[in-house]
């Protein structure tokens, strides 16, 4: 019931934009509470109203007090304005005499349901049956009195359900305000319902949306979403015609759904019977909302009874085998005048799975049919379908059809492993097609031409399998094959011997660094290799203190490399260097002995570039001269003779800017060049090289 009452009357309450109004007292005792909900509808002139109490109690109270019916504006501020009542008294269902004007030659039944509902001694109504027969009288009067309101306006009005507001203007915002008229104290709080209807346009009613129609065998029904229409309608009438054009209302009633809220289904059904399939007929819905008016109809939805019954299934299926691996099967079959023929269906399976066999329909007197390509290496099944000019179609029980396999397997393929160092092997291998592979049958040896030993007791149904082998051996190798198996015992070939390398556990040696030398801007490392046999690359590591991670720094596999010049290098760091030998399997020679080597220093004092060398043919002697590099600093004087390398030759005092050479040699060739000695014990690079020029 609570359903009914949610499809009647649900509306959007707006007590909070109405808070701002004083409002009849609400019974604050803390007992349950009854909504009143009221709907609105603008025809272009006039804003038609509908309301109801949630409960038949409050139904019933309000019947004798009353409801009190607002409507306001508000201003820019949004304070309510030009409050008006729209009834002088309260608004009730009219006296019983009044209602003896439907009563005439063409009685209104909603409106004499609503009145017998209302002053009724007793009360029966037709279909009240169909609500159950233990609701009782309260209930039954006011669930038939708000269906009767749904359904006739009139009725609705009658009943004080329903007002009219003919003074509304158009193109403005009302707010209208229902409440009790009288405030009750002996029954729950009664709360203010509120609408809101703008005038800009009138109200559209749109159309009912059949989404679907099943088709049965002298029947059809109609489906339309409960979800999309249960707030838009109360009632439905169906309509049908055969050209599409003219339609006639099949229920002189308006339909209703009395669905129980235990068992809700997400769609309105409607059925209708037919005398013949396949005559075609046009179906469409019209709503009827809860203010008694008729919407639009559907869209017309083409519609017809089909065959749905199939006909008898074939009796007494048989099967033999014939030469050259054929498979026949025969049955029998009830004549029937819609038979359109058979097919033939066949499974390794008795109840399920089956697949066509003849390509096509078998002809109705059909009664044996050969299957010339059976499975032979699985069971075979079978079934005979029977099918009609419709489609629908029946099978018989199934059968089974015995193959003698004498056919072995395919051979393997596809067989692949790997080996970790712990000495465990995972083989996989390509699944064979058989149908009726049992399994796999796994082969080892320790030489390709020694007898294969099993390394199964029995065939495994998996395409890989896990075995352990020793790998503290001198054979450095291990080798697999498989063969497969059938569930009749049939054996194939032997797969494609795998030759596996046993892994290489044992590290190699480590290089040995065996000489260096540090330069201003380079590193020179040597080093003698490892002399294991396996090696395949030595890689040279650093790390610094600026960098504390040791990082490649070169790689190589030539035999012939040993050694390495490092020029990315900064001045005055601590650089450790390690060499490491890496094996074809993988494995190194761990960190072995580090070289540590420092760098100098960066040289940031200047170095003298003003050195002049003038040759002196009266005493043959080389005079030197240069400008003094700064207090307390001291020069020292470098010479190069005949392309040789620089050797000190002189130390002037402190302050000095000139010296002679008189070590000089007749038809020798000489270079000069200076360094500077700082205060603070620090040198200069080398200046500037000059020659003497003769």
């Amino acid at each position: 019931m609570r359903a009914l009452i949610f499809i009647l009357f649900s509306c959007q309450v707006l007590n909070a934009q109405i808070s701002a109004l004083p409002q009849n007292k609400r019974d604050t005792s803390g007992g349950p509470s009854v909504e009143l909900v009221l709907r609105s509808r603008y025809t272009g002139k006039e804003v038609r109203l509908r309301w109801a109490p949630t409960k038949p109690g409050a139904w019933t109270l309000l019947n004798k007090t009353g409801y009190v019916l607002e409507r306001f504006e508000r201003d820019e501020n949004g304070l309510a304005i030009n409050l008006t009542k729209l009834s002088a008294s309260a608004i009730k269902p009219e006296p019983l005499e009044q209602w003896k004007r439907f009563a005439g030659d063409t009685p209104d039944k909603n409106a004499l349901i609503a009145a017998q509902a209302i002053y009724g001694k007793k009360f029966t109504a037709a279909g009240s049956r169909r609500m159950g027969q233990k609701i009782d009288d309260l209930t039954n009067r006011y669930s038939f009195a708000l269906l009767a309101a749904d359904l006739s306006y009139e009725t609705a009005l009658a009943s004080g359900l329903a007002f009219i507001d003919k003074a509304a203007a158009a193109n403005k915002k009302y707010f209208y305000r229902l409440y009790p008229a009288v405030r009750n104290t002996g029954y729950s709080a009664i709360d203010t319902a509120n609408c809101i209807v703008h005038t800009n346009s009138a109200d559209v009613l749109v159309a009912p949306i059949v989404d679907s129609v099943t088709e049965g065998e002298h029947s059809i029904e109609l489906l339309w979403s409960k979800e999309l229409h249960r707030r838009r309608f109360t009632a439905y009438y169906i309509e049908k015609s055969q050209d599409g054009a003219h339609f006639v209302r099949l229920n002189k009633e308006p339909y209703i759904n009395m669905e129980s809220d235990l068992t809700p289904k997400p769609w309105f059904q409607f059925a209708d019977s037919l005398k013949k399939n396949y005559d075609p007929n046009y179906y469409r819905v019209v709503g009827i909302n809860s203010f008694g008016e008729l919407s639009g109809p559907s869209n017309p939805i083409r519609a017809m009874g089909r065959d749905k019954t199939a006909p008898p299934p074939p009796i007494n299926v048989k099967t033999k085998m014939l030469p050259g691996n054929r498979a026949e099967i025969s049955w029998e079959s009830a004549e029937s005048a819609d038979l359109k023929g058979f097919m033939i269906g066949r499974s390794q399976n008795s109840l399920v799975g089956f697949q066509p066999v003849s390509q096509k329909t078998l002809e109705p007197r059909t009664r044996k049919f050969v299957d010339e390509h059976p499975d032979m290496d699985t069971a075979n099944y079978y079934i005979v379908v029977a099918t009609d000019t419709a489609n629908n179609a029946s099978a018989s029980f199934s059968v089974f059809n015995f193959v003698a396999d004498t056919i072995a397997p395919a051979k393997p393929t596809g067989l692949k492993a790997s080996v970790d160092t712990t000495g465990t092997v995972r083989l996989r291998w390509d699944r064979n097609r058989e149908k009726d592979l049992k399994g796999y049958i796994v082969f080892y040896a320790n030489q390709r031409d020694h007898i294969f030993t099993t390394a199964v007791k029995h065939a495994i149904s998996d395409t890989a399998f896990a075995d352990t082998i020793q790998l503290w051996t001198l054979t450095k190798k291990i080798y697999y094959q498989l063969k497969a198996e059938d569930k009749t015992g049939n054996v194939s070939a032997a797969s494609d011997i795998l030759e596996l390398a046993r892994p290489d556990i044992v590290p190699p040696a480590p290089p040995v660094f065996t000489g260096y030398e540090v330069k201003p801007s380079t590193i020179y490392l040597k080093w003698m290799n490892s002399n294991s046999q396996d090696v395949a690359n030595h890689l040279l590591y650093r790390r610094s203190k600026a960098d504390p991670v040791s990082r490649v720094i070169m790689t190589t596999n030539l035999k012939a490399v040993s050694s390495f010049t490092d020029t990315s290098i900064a001045p005055a760091e601590y650089y450790e260097y390690k060499i490491v030998a890496v094996d074809s399997a993988g494995l190194n020679s761990g960190d072995g002995a580090s070289l540590s080597v420092q760098t100098p220093e960066k040289n940031t004092k200047s170095a003298l570039n003003s050195l002049v060398v003038n040759y002196n043919k009266t005493s043959q002697q080389a005079e030197i001269s240069w400008v003094n590099p700064g207090t307390g600093t001291q020069v020292i004087i470098y010479r190069a003779e005949n392309g040789g390398g620089f050797q000190t030759v002189a130390t002037p005092a402190k302050g000095a800017t000139n010296w002679v050479d008189k070590t000089i040699k007749t038809g020798g060739n000489y270079e000069y060049t200076t360094r500077v000695s700082y205060p603070d014990g620090k040198a200069s690079p080398f200046g500037k090289v000059s020659k003497l020029i003769r």
